[in-house]
């Protein structure tokens, strides 16, 4: 038996209680789970662009951007929140731990008591020396400062990237659904505030990319049930964000750099 070497959270949307209910049932079979209440920029969107910009979270140019999309500035704001919760947790408490396991409210967990199984996989990535891990990515292009790149599972975990075991070397997705953070890693994302693109976006490319030394972690316990196209905005868990554009229906065209 492995000692519990990591704390674990889960970005939730409370207000949407399909989504307070996978989160329950996931703290059911991971008993260390903590709820991170997600910031509700579909609501409450003029506020917390207040506070926002009060505290130089974004660039002026990514709010102007994103501002018809409020769930984007939502879902970023969850995530640097809880990055700087996490921060200041472990600059004060000597006992806090060094790996956090965090995952969005779409995310699902098919077994139960990992947490022997996470706190191994955690030690075989200190052994690679990575501060990422990446369990699930979506698939598609994407233009990144070095050109544009493809990815999916099959080109993620094809015998190119593979290190060892179910161990891949990262290569850069879209998809913040489930994955580990070392706090190098969290120190890395919060050294480039005020962001200026999405999360995702952030951790794919330069600087930041390279400072993570990422891995994925081929696996069959957690699984997406969320959007990943815009035609499924209203099935399983769907989209809070493609759900709730300001202009109505989501121009796709939008939402690609290509």
């Amino acid at each position: 038996m492995y000692e519990m070497n990591f704390k674990s959270y889960m970005i939730t949307f409370t207000k949407d209680s399909r989504r307070l209910s996978n989160f329950n049932d996931v703290r059911s079979k991971l008993n260390s789970l903590e709820l991170f209440e997600a910031a509700n920029a579909i609501d409450h969107y003029d506020i917390l662009e207040l506070m926002d910009k009060k505290f130089g979270f974004h660039a002026k140019k990514y709010l102007d951007e994103w501002k018809w999309l409020p769930g984007k500035l939502g879902c970023n704001l969850s995530w640097l929140l809880l990055f700087k919760k996490i921060q200041l947790n472990y600059s004060f408490n000597p006992e806090f731990p060094k790996w956090f396991l965090i995952m969005e409210d779409d995310t699902e967990l098919l077994e139960e008591n990992i947490e022997d199984k996470i706190s191994s996989i955690i030690k075989e990535a200190e052994e690679l020396d990575s501060y990422f891990i990446k369990f699930l990515l979506g698939s598609g292009k994407e233009k990144l400062k070095n050109g544009i790149v493809e990815f999916s599972a099959d080109i993620q975990f094809s015998e190119r990237y593979h290190i060892k075991d179910n161990f891949y070397k990262l290569i850069p997705s879209w998809g913040n659904w489930a994955q580990i953070f070392h706090m190098e890693a969290i120190e890395a994302i919060l050294s480039v505030v005020p962001w200026d693109d999405h999360l995702d976006l952030l951790l794919m490319d330069s600087p930041v990319f390279e400072k993570l030394n990422g891995v994925a972690y081929k696996q069959d316990f957690f699984t997406y049930s969320g959007a990943t196209r815009l035609e499924e905005a209203d099935k399983n868990f769907g989209s809070l964000i493609y759900k709730n554009s300001t202009t109505g229906k989501v121009d796709w065209r939008k939402l690609t750099r290509l």
